[in-house]
């Protein structure tokens, strides 16, 4: 008996280690005062407050506002076709224009250099883009915690208040700069100032969204080396660049024999040709029956590079608003504000821009619960055909709110699959020669972000492609002589659809069935229904 219950008190310890093992982290402890922003380290879960008051910070926002400023207020004058070239000196944005002659590709060395001396502004001030980082990801802890308020006081409260003035004089509208003293001026000092969760996400949307500038370099400094690598070749040098030698030299035999005439579908040697240049490309590479893209393109073209950082950052700017949708659901009235005799810092930043009373709508939920508004009459008007379906994550585009698809997205990134779907219809119209055509069509895009995360979307990675019979089945259905018919017969136009059809790599003809795989992570189908 003994033995017995030590078994099951074993079993016992084992089930509650395990559940120990999956359970969420216990949360932070969040204090619910502070007087003394200097007690906060890396670490601290609350030190993305310190954005606000962190001169360091302050002198990087203040450059990247100078440096912004000044690029918009040159573009008034500045010709696009000139070289904007930027360069820092003393931790200070110095505005350069270089007159060059007109290319093809000065724009993109616009753009980058644009780019480049961004980064160099967050390279000058290593010690404050390494403070957002800390913020970022000390700051997590907080997601979830919608019922987080901690009162700020004493110097740390004068120190906030110095810092949210500061802030906005650099990205608030300036016009109001001249008239709002924030602290002096029509705005009462609160009397009891907080940062609740709202502050929070804001202040981590913001410090995220700097360092991501700063964090994308060598995702956008290789998208920049590729993009001039082929802006930089000759159309020859592009094509080797692009194709195999094998198909260049089949593909230019071809065109010279026919490049240059306009009535090739009436010429039969052309199709005989053409059959020979499709079976020959498809013996390239395997399998020898299909043409396909590997036949043509070498290795390491069309190569997308660095979706995953895209994904990484898209995910964490959706989850804040949500978070920010939900604490402004629960927590606040129907124009955003807390209401609870306490002023939070971006209720604070609220009154300062607009010089009045909390009678104005401060909030994202009143835009997120509207409709999307997209008229289906009108949308069915424009394409000429019947929608019977159109939605994204199974949310319905036609009935649906932003905050539904909001809070899709959220739950599907970074790791699951988003699918678009659209189902269409088109009914048939009749006259004295024709019954007319009807058919309709299920269509859908599947993204899978986890795939897409992992590694570099290979667009040569797909299931595209033709068997190397085409051209010879269309010749055997006498395709010279249908093409030579002022008008064919619907019954040869329905074979030669299918024929066509059933020579696609990419399409079922048992079940009418068009599935395009691109590096499976992108999938294409569309289920297609003719009646003739």
């Amino acid at each position: 008996m003994k033995k017995k219950y030590g078994y099951i008190a074993l079993i016992v310890v084992f089930l509650l280690a395990s559940a120990a093992c999956v359970t969420k982290p216990v949360s932070p402890t969040i204090p619910s005062s502070i007087d003394n922003l200097s007690s906060l380290t890396k670490n601290d879960s609350l030190y993305v407050l310190t954005f606000v008051t962190d001169t360091e910070v302050s002198e990087l926002i203040e450059d990247l506002a100078d440096y912004l400023s000044l690029s918009d207020s040159s573009s008034e004058t500045l010709d696009f076709n000139n070289k904007a070239k930027f360069n820092l000196q003393n931790n200070k944005t110095i505005f350069n224009l270089q007159e060059e002659d007109n290319n093809g590709d000065n724009n993109i060395a616009q753009v980058k250099e644009f780019y480049d001396g961004l980064i160099g502004i967050f390279e000058d001030h290593s010690q404050a883009t390494n403070k957002l980082k800390d913020m970022v990801n000390s700051s997590k802890n907080l997601i979830g915690m919608k019922d987080l308020q901690v009162e700020i006081k004493g110097q740390a409260k004068e120190h906030v208040l110095e810092g949210l003035e500061s802030l906005y004089s650099l990205i608030g509208p300036q016009e109001a700069t001249d008239e709002i003293n924030l602290l002096t001026g029509p705005i009462v000092e609160p009397e009891v100032l907080v940062l609740d969760y709202r502050d929070a996400m804001y202040l981590r949307l913001i410090a995220g969204t700097l360092y991501a500038i700063y964090e994308s370099n060598d995702v956008v400094t290789e998208w920049f080396e590729d993009i001039e690598n082929i802006y930089q070749k000759s159309d020859e040098e592009l094509i080797e660049y692009l194709f195999k030698e094998a198909a260049v030299s089949q593909m230019s035999e071809f065109w010279q024999d026919y490049g240059e005439s306009e009535d090739n579908w009436t010429n039969e040697q052309f199709w005989t040709d053409l059959d020979e240049l499709v079976k020959g490309l498809a013996e390239i590479s395997t399998p020898n029956d299909q043409l396909n893209t590997k036949d043509l393109l070498n290795e390491g073209v069309l190569e997308i590079k660095g979706l995953g950082f895209v994904i990484k950052k898209l995910d964490f700017i959706v989850e804040i608003f949500n978070q920010v949708y939900i604490f402004e659901t629960d927590k606040t009235n129907n124009k955003g504000w807390t209401d609870n005799e306490k002023t939070s810092l971006y209720e604070y930043l609220a009154l300062c821009s607009q010089a009045s009373e909390s009678d104005d709508d401060i909030s994202i939920k009143n835009m997120l619960n509207e409709s999307i508004g997209l008229d289906k009459d009108d949308l069915e008007s424009e394409l000429g055909v019947n929608i019977d379906e159109l939605k994204i994550g199974g949310i319905d585009l036609f009935s649906a709110k932003w905050k539904d698809l909001l809070q899709k997205i959220d739950s599907i990134l970074p790791n699951n699959k988003l699918v678009f779907s659209l189902k269409v219809s088109v009914e048939a119209e009749e006259s004295e020669e024709s019954e007319g055509i009807s058919g309709s069509a299920d269509i859908s895009l599947t993204l899978d972000f986890n795939k897409l995360s992992d590694e570099s979307l290979d667009l040569k990675n797909n299931n595209l492609g033709i068997k190397d019979t085409m051209i010879e089945d269309l010749i055997d259905l006498e395709i010279l002589d249908l093409l030579a018919q002022e008008e064919i017969e619907e019954d040869k136009i329905e074979e030669l659809i299918n024929a066509i059809l059933n020579d696609l790599t990419f399409y079922s003809s048992e079940n009418k069935t068009l599935e395009i795989k691109i590096d499976d992570s992108i999938i294409f189908k569309a289920i297609i229904d003719i009646e003739y």
